[in-house]
């Protein structure tokens, strides 16, 4: 990922910073469970912070340009990255006011989302919010891998049992599969 300044969009942080915090979940069978429980409880603050500050100096920086408040970082940002012929579809039919839109809910609810995730009424909507907000640069950018540690990071720091349930289903489903087919080959 850091071998070219075209794909170091901070998705090398990202799975750094994953990696990282990964060693402490990791020191479960080492530690007594009483200092594991102390060390998740660490770990989990130190994600959020970590985003809290991810996102409040994003949306801060975006406060500072003038392009976020007219919709032209949005439809730049798509113009300059997105596959052409899904956009001759997109930018044909979306007026400029969806881009202005998109622009400031984008800025607002990065700025303001240090204080809106610690509200139990809001962090629902905040953290949904952002995983569309991934899905969406992750579909129309093509910063995959940025997306998903973003997405991962976001679900670990305010969900994290319903992340291990989702990971358990999914590593099931995977297996499953697996182990179809390859009771399919040995006959």
């Amino acid at each position: 990922i850091n071998s070219s300044d075209f794909l170091c969009y901070g998705a090398d942080y990202m799975i750094s910073f994953l990696l990282y915090i990964n060693i402490f979940f990791c020191i479960e069978k080492y530690v007594s469970k009483e200092n594991f429980n102390l060390i998740f409880s660490f770990t989990i603050r130190l994600v959020q912070i970590q985003l809290c500050v991810i996102y409040f100096f994003g949306g801060f920086g975006k406060i500072l340009g003038y392009d976020w408040y007219t919709g032209d970082a949005v439809w730049l940002s798509l113009n300059h990255y997105m596959n052409e012929s899904v956009l001759n579809i997109v930018s044909k039919y979306t007026p400029k006011f969806v881009y202005q839109f998109m622009s400031i809910h984008i800025l607002l609810i990065e700025l303001f989302y240090p204080i809106l995730v610690y509200f139990k009424k809001t962090r629902k909507w905040v953290i949904i919010d952002i995983i569309v907000l991934h899905v969406g640069i992750s579909i129309m950018i093509g910063l995959h891998t940025f997306s998903l540690a973003m997405i991962i990071l976001n679900l670990l720091a305010f969900y994290p049992n319903k992340l291990v349930t989702f990971y358990n289903y999914i590593n099931g489903k995977i297996c499953n599969f697996f182990n179809f087919k390859y009771n399919l080959l040995e006959k």
